[in-house]
């Protein structure tokens, strides 16, 4: 049984770290663009409180 080549593993072990940094970074983004998302949501009793304002002037 001859030892594995080093020259043909080799790609595919530096591989694993960029794929894992992309995953990463990609959830990272998804996450603050989430947040991001959720914080330009208007506030529900501030919608309420702004219907029942409006309500008034007709």
């Amino acid at each position: 049984m001859l030892p594995p080549d080093p020259a043909l593993e080799a790609p595919f072990q530096t591989n694993k770290v960029p794929t894992a940094a992309y995953c990463l970074s990609f959830g990272i983004l998804f996450v603050l663009l989430s947040i991001g998302l959720l914080n330009l949501a208007p506030d529900p009793d501030e919608v309420r409180r702004q219907n029942e304002e409006n309500r008034e002037y007709f």
